[in-house]
């Protein structure tokens, strides 16, 4: 908090012990330093400004931001105020962070007021703050359509997967929700178990599923989740869960293989048929409850391999 003191520049009358008295102007801005999520709707931070005036009945004439260059912006609550002798009055400072600004980036603000009395004193007041940008985390895990395979054969399909947050970021990869069809002798594989990507960028992982020749004819379903191990590092848990469904065919109902029609092992995959569950974004060993449909801002994929 950076507090600078004004004085007036004329002194006010004497009192009756012969003390001079002088109009005494403080500003204060809290806190130091405000920090912004870009990724939600509300990227803003506040801060609360103080005026402290000891003496006479005061008017603020005016009450300035400036901060560097650039597409923030902010705004304040009050521009004028009047104080009746000595006392307080707060007014709020919203800074805003473009809705694409990096992990780390920050803005210097400086609030300056000028005032006057009702003996004509004038003088000015300022106050420094920074607005820092977090790094947020947002995965999209799209995955292959439905993969079909015989009995006793495997079968492969692939995971894009994007990081749409504001900072890099490792992500892991792992295979979750498949207990019971580990105990009834079914195997996965992926083809890498972590990924590093900038903001913006994205990678594929294959998974490869074997099915154990006793496997009934039927639809099962696990997960493959993304997890971003920087949010783990900064003591938060966020992941994304991208549904894999596998349709056990009978022997006569076509080859084994990846996703898309049976028999068919060379399909696109579908962004539609992805699983895209939202920001959940939890201290660590706090149970989650809930998940909504995540925003996409970013450009959309095309030509998939």
């Amino acid at each position: 908090m950076v507090i600078i003191v004004a004085l007036g520049a004329f002194y006010g009358p004497l009192l009756a012990s012969g003390q001079v008295v002088k109009t005494s102007v403080t500003l204060s801005v809290t806190p130091d330093k405000g920090y912004i999520d870009p990724l939600e709707n509300s990227s803003s931070t506040t801060f609360t400004g103080k005026v402290t005036v000891k003496s006479f009945p005061l008017i603020i004439t005016s009450i300035n931001i400036t901060a560097n260059s650039g597409p923030w912006t902010n705004e304040t609550s009050s521009t004028s105020m009047v104080i009746t002798g000595s006392k307080e009055q707060t007014f709020t400072v919203r800074v805003y962070a473009p809705y694409n600004a990096s992990a780390g980036e920050t803005q210097s603000v400086m609030v300056l007021l000028k005032w006057t009395n009702t003996l004509n004193e004038k003088g000015t007041a300022e106050a420094t703050c920074e607005a820092i940008v977090n790094q947020s985390y947002k995965i999209i895990n799209y995955i292959s359509s439905t993969m079909y395979i015989n009995p006793g054969k495997s079968g492969s399909t692939k995971a894009y997967i994007s990081n749409k947050g504001n900072g890099p970021d490792t992500i892991s990869i792992q295979v979750v929700n498949n207990t019971d069809l580990l105990k009834a002798g079914w195997t996965f594989s992926l083809s890498k178990r972590s990924m590093d990507l900038d903001p913006d960028g994205e990678d594929s992982v294959q998974l490869t599923v074997n099915v154990p020749a006793t496997a009934t004819v039927k639809i099962y379903q696990f997960q493959l989740r993304a997890t971003s191990e920087q949010a783990k590092a900064s003591g938060l848990e966020y992941h994304i869960d991208a549904t894999v469904t596998v349709s056990v065919q009978s022997s006569g109902g076509g080859g084994g293989g990846g996703g898309g029609t049976p028999g068919n092992n060379n399909s696109k995959p579908a962004c539609s048929l992805g699983l895209i569950p939202a920001l959940v974004l939890v201290p660590l060993g706090t149970t989650m409850v809930g998940l909504r449909v995540a925003r996409d801002r970013g450009r959309r994929r095309e030509g998939w391999d």
